[in-house]
């Protein structure tokens, strides 16, 4: 408990005494090429910060309440302890590993889940359909909505430029 309460510090710190941050990292000389990045940081009020931190967090739990109610609902039963770090080593697995598109997002949560998962005993399957249910629920139905919205727009010009402009008399 005291050890994640010293790195959670350790990560926030920085975000509210960002003056510091610059300041090391411009005295650590390989670091100071990324001084131009971090200078702006400053710039941020904490009360901002906060809403973001807030915001994010409330994002994090939804989705680890989603996930953990779709293992639920296909009977996956471990322990809410280890299951909840199962939850978080997977998005933490996620957000680790770069992935260029979305369906390979998909393969790096799905293997991390039934890996991890896997250490707990549990079965493949409904681990892996509970991720993917994850997915289509968050990433494909909203860009299928999305697309639809988006051609329907490109079809609504492409009409527009076909008709022909009033000639006024």
């Amino acid at each position: 408990m005291a050890a994640t309460i010293a790195l959670n510090a350790a990560v926030l710190l920085p975000l509210y005494y960002s003056q510091l941050l610059v300041a090391a990292v411009q005295a650590v000389g390989p670091l100071r090429r990324f001084s131009r990045f971090l200078a702006v940081m400053p710039t941020y009020p904490a009360r901002a910060l906060t809403a973001v931190l807030l915001i994010s967090s409330l994002r994090y739990a939804v989705f680890c309440a989603q996930f953990g109610l779709l293992l639920l609902a296909y009977g996956v039963r471990a322990p809410l302890g280890p299951s909840a770090a199962a939850v978080a080593g997977t998005f933490l697995l996620k957000s680790l590993v770069p992935s260029l598109n979305a369906l390979a997002d998909v393969g790096v949560r799905e293997l991390s889940a039934t890996h991890l998962f896997g250490l707990l005993g549990e079965p493949v399957l409904p681990v892996l359909s509970a991720s993917l249910s994850l997915w289509v629920l968050n990433i494909a139905v909203p860009s299928a909505i999305g697309l639809f919205f988006v051609l329907r727009m490109k079809v609504l010009r492409k009409r527009q430029k076909s008709r022909p402009a009033p000639v006024a008399s």
